[in-house]
This record gives C-alpha cells, sequence and structure tokens, in this order.
C-alpha cells in the first residue's frame, strides 16, 4: 500500500535519543501506532459492508520485522485465516472477526471463465453447465484511507513524538 517516512523531526528525534533505549522504543512505537490508527479509523468507516465483521476485522499491529531499536513499524491489516470471535456486549454471542474476503471486498473480482465445451459420448460437443459471468466490482477501502488521512498520521505521529520526549523528559 504505502509507507511514510516523516522528515523535519530532526530536532525530536534527536532529544529522544537522548533518554534510555527502552523509552525511545516505546515513544517511537506508541507514535507511529497513532499514526497507523489515524488511518485505520477511516479505512473502518469506508468499508463497504452490512454486518460489520470487515470493520470489526481491521486491526493495526505491530511489524516485529522492522521494528528493532531506533525503527518501528505498525501494519494496518485485516484478520483473516482463523476463526476469530468476540462476544458481543448487547446480546452475548459470538461475533465472527474473520473477514478472509476483505482482499474481494478492495479489489473486486475477476469475471469467472466458465466451463470448457466438452464432448458427449454420442459425439455432440456441449456448452459447459456453468454460464460466463461478470466479477463483483471493487470498492476499496484501505487505499483510499491511506490517500485521505496520510498526513493526518503524520500530525498525529508528531504530536504524539512530542508528548512521548516530554512524558520522558518529566520522568528523568
Amino acid at each position: 500500500m504505502g509507507d511514510v517516512k516523516i522528515t523535519g523531526m530532526d530536532e525530536v528525534v534527536s532529544t529522544l535519543k537522548k533518554f534510555a533505549p527502552r523509552v525511545q522504543a516505546n515513544g517511537l512505537r506508541a507514535a507511529v501506532y497513532a499514526g497507523s490508527k489515524v488511518i485505520a479509523d477511516e479505512a473502518k468507516r469506508m468499508a463497504h459492508v452490512k454486518t460489520g465483521t470487515l470493520k470489526r476485522a481491521i486491526i493495526v499491529t505491530r511489524d516485529r520485522k522492522i521494528s528493532t531499536g531506533p525503527v518501528q513499524g505498525m501494519k494496518i491489516t485485516v484478520r483473516q485465516g482463523k476463526k476469530y470471535r468476540k462476544v458481543s456486549e448487547k446480546t452475548g454471542k459470538n461475533l465472527s472477526q474473520d473477514a478472509y474476503y476483505a482482499k474481494w471486498v478492495e479489489f473486486g473480482t475477476k469475471a469467472s471463465p466458465g466451463r470448457k465445451p466438452r464432448k458427449k459420448k454420442s459425439g455432440i460437443w456441449t456448452k459447459g453447465k456453468r454460464a460466463k459471468r461478470g466479477g463483483n466490482a471493487a470498492y476499496p477501502f484501505m487505499s483510499p484511507a491511506f490517500e485521505r488521512k496520510k498526513m493526518a498520521a503524520i500530525d498525529a505521529v508528531k504530536e504524539r513524538l512530542k508528548k512521548a520526549v516530554e512524558d520522558a523528559s518529566n520522568q528523568g
């Protein structure tokens, strides 16, 4: 989808580097999460679904592959592939949070080619059982959310970084 790199924050980052590595990592992680949450909330708002499962399944997780020390990364993703469950506070029923179909909503589906003609035992060619049909239209929600809210996300990161520096300097 896209990466955002913030420049011009040299003063805040250099001040943050004066503190212990754990304080640095926690401050950066909180800042990146704050920016990611802005985009995730917009994606939830833009999800074109009736049931709410897709909206519940949009989450922000830490990207452990790139999150080391002074570099912190978050992923905005959709839970899928497992049966995630959450109990509803109102009804007490289990609500599925497994939105395996998210990619079909975001990108649409291709047209089904149908089956190839086949030859009957009598030697006559027939059409396949399934008729050719068009795919479903795409209703993107992640990409537009990123494009709409990337500047607001940068502002949220900046504000959270400033707060992290203030909190760290008040403690130490």
